[in-house]
């Protein structure tokens, strides 16, 4: 294991210095994001628990304070920079009051009265979902904290945190992943200290166990309806595992989950990239595959929208490893 400072120092030498240092402080400000927020989580209903968007999701304080601590640590460190986001900002505002108190006792990092107005698009545009599982968040249960940069239209950087589940016990649990494309993945454990200590991401056994675990939305489509019957008609066992969240790309990068299957929208709206890009990247790293159910590569591009074919399926190995036969069948359906 390597501190993260040594680690991203090593990779200055085939880095271009200002995209490694974004690396560098990107993932030190996931773990204080991360450590806030479970603070946070145990006390949110002082600060008035969930609220209801336009859409009629959930959203919380934490929620929008990490929307703006991000944009004003982007306005900060690197001017210029683009960031493509989900909380409108009419409900960051009208939260304010509450936010600063919040990232006052409970991150230790001030929040300024005025949001920065940041581009949606430059050279590097981030991408951000606050709270990837909000509902999660709510229950107790998984959740992440996603971010990533692409660098021109190019996918170059992707990062989660996923702060403990109190009702699960998987190896994602208090994690770190992050993911540089076409170099290499790390993972390290939320910590209070400032020295994070990292690992490299192995590349995941394309042989799948026996029962073969796959990861599937509980909030999108019905993945479930045509896997329950496989074991029957694909001689294969297995076992579903369901979680919120794109924590589910850490734990198949991870090897402790064979595939995540995510069914398109049914709502007739586009999945959002938000909810994809950073755990993509990692997975992508550890030699998993991520494409559409017509077995075609998904392309993020730095938008809001995604739309996928079919829907997204993550997985170890490639389209024709074992998981990956297993998928195509288990789409086809």
């Amino acid at each position: 294991m390597l501190p993260l400072e040594t680690l991203i120092d090593d990779e200055r030498r085939r880095l271009d210095a200002p995209l490694a240092r974004r690396v560098l402080e990107a993932v030190k400000l996931l773990n204080r994001l991360s450590l806030g927020s479970e603070h946070l989580r145990r006390n949110l209903a002082e600060l008035g628990g969930a609220r209801t968007k336009e859409d009629r999701s959930p959203v919380t304080v934490a929620d929008l304070l990490h929307q703006g601590l991000v944009q004003q640590w982007i306005a900060r460190l690197f001017p210029g920079d683009g960031l493509i986001c989900e909380e409108p900002r009419s409900l960051q505002e009208a939260v304010m009051h509450e936010a600063q108190a919040a990232a006052d006792r409970f991150y230790g990092m001030p929040l300024e009265d005025r949001l920065p107005d940041l581009p949606e698009r430059a050279e590097v545009t981030w991408i951000l979902d606050p709270i990837d599982g909000t509902k999660g968040y709510l229950a107790g249960r998984y959740y992440a904290i996603a971010l990533g940069f692409f660098v021109g239209d190019q996918p170059w950087f992707g990062a989660m945190a996923v702060p403990p589940a109190p009702a699960m016990d998987l190896r994602i649990s208090r994690r770190i992943g992050f993911a540089i494309s076409g170099v290499g993945g790390w993972v390290c454990d939320i910590v209070e200290a400032e020295n994070l200590m990292c690992q490299k991401l192995e590349r995941a056994e394309a042989t799948p166990r026996d029962p073969v675990r796959v990861a599937m939305s509980l909030e999108h489509g019905k993945t479930d309806e045509r896997i329950k019957p496989a074991g029957e008609d694909d001689h294969a066992r297995i076992e579903i595992v369901k979680l919120d969240s794109q924590a589910k790309y850490l734990a198949v990068a991870l090897g402790e989950i064979d595939a995540y299957l995510r069914d398109r929208r049914d709502d007739g709206q586009s999945d959002v990239a938000w909810d994809h890009m950073p755990g993509a990247v990692i997975a992508r790293a550890a030699g998993c595959s991520v494409t559409h159910y017509d077995g075609g590569e998904v392309r993020f591009e730095p938008q809001r929208e995604l739309s996928l074919k079919g829907g997204l399926a993550c997985y170890r190995g490639g389209n024709l490893g074992p998981v990956g036969k297993l998928v195509q069948r288990l789409v086809q359906r």
